[in-house]
């Protein structure tokens, strides 16, 4: 959940220029992420799908 939201914070910024707070304000857009997911196979808790490409 906070590495997603990370990653939704630092989008088009440098990896300094994200503060803790970012990520606390972008950790509610995760949870319709969570939410909507089909259930996971066992024994996979969650799944999130990746939001960046490499």
């Amino acid at each position: 959940m906070h590495g997603r939201a990370a990653e939704l914070a630092s989008a088009g910024r440098g990896p300094r220029g994200v503060t803790l707070d970012d990520v606390e304000g972008a950790i509610g857009a995760v949870w319709p992420d969570v939410a909507g997911a089909p259930p996971p196979r066992y024994p996979v808790l969650c799944e999130l799908p990746a939001i960046a490409t490499v």
